[in-house]
């Protein structure tokens, strides 16, 4: 699926009320990336890869959100960072 198919399917959509949930999301990426950081000084890298995906998740549905979208769609966030990111 394209990014295109993904907003023809409203799988990522225009959302007025994007912006005061920035700092949200940023703050939870936060919380996941402070939490990767501290199981892998455990070695408790399972856990740590798992915080580190989580943070990346809300740090770019944090990009989203800033260009006014939501998304429905861990596929279609995927999509739309590939497309601003220029990554095949």
């Amino acid at each position: 699926m394209t990014l295109e198919e993904c907003l023809e399917k409203k799988l990522i959509k225009k959302d007025n009320n994007t912006f005061e949930r920035i700092n949200g999301s940023l703050k939870v990426s936060r919380h996941f990336l402070e939490r990767a950081e501290g199981s892998f000084n455990i070695d408790y890298y399972d856990t740590s890869y798992l915080m580190s995906n989580n943070s990346l998740f809300h740090s770019a549905r944090a990009l989203l959100f800033n260009k006014g979208y939501t998304e429905r769609s861990h596929y279609c966030l995927i999509k739309d960072i590939q497309k601003e990111a220029i990554i095949v």
